[in-house]
């Protein structure tokens, strides 16, 4: 008489298999969490920094000023950074958007807090001169933070523009 011997696994070893897996997941589950929150605030400091840049170089040497602002609603400046930005170039010097050529929208990520800090603290507008400074003089900053950051975690960005247009990104802790 021959054995007839199947393969596959027991109900011990199919059990033994899925703990294990279960274990593997639940310590890796935290770092998941952690890299999906560090890659938003990456993509809104990136994306912030972005319209900033775009605002300076279009009025570098241009007779019109390059401007960004804080929008609700893509059209005017109005709201908080929270809500989104536009940046556009004010061909008619009338500091008002909704009647020039608006360069880009950027709306509100989610779980992300954008504010002004600093002075002056309710800043929700920059304008660009011809040699791509800040036409005010006064260097803006703000604070970048991922909506649920605990207290000393790293979730968090210092985002500062200069008086003369440089932008400076540093990371840091949560408050």
């Amino acid at each position: 008489m021959r054995s007839h011997r199947e393969s596959g696994f027991t109900l011990i070893e199919f059990l033994l298999a899925t703990a294990i897996a279960a274990i593997v997941l639940a310590m890796a589950l935290p770092d998941i969490r952690q890299s999906m929150r560090a890659n938003r605030v990456a993509v809104s400091t990136n994306e912030f920094i972005a319209a900033l840049s775009l605002a300076r170089n279009r009025s570098f040497g241009s007779l019109h000023e390059g401007q960004v602002c804080a929008s609700a609603d893509g059209k005017h400046c109005s709201g908080s950074w929270n809500d989104g930005w536009i940046v556009w170039f004010d061909r008619n010097q009338d500091h008002e958007p909704s009647t020039d050529e608006i360069l880009r929208r950027a709306s509100a990520q989610d779980r992300i807090d954008l504010r002004a800090t600093g002075a002056p603290a309710a800043a929700a507008a920059m304008t660009f001169d011809r040699r791509g400074r800040l036409s005010d003089g006064r260097q803006r900053d703000f604070a970048l933070t991922y909506a649920s950051c605990a207290s000393g975690e790293n979730d968090a960005r210092r985002i500062t523009v200069a008086s003369n247009g440089q932008v400076r990104v540093k990371p840091a802790a949560c408050e």
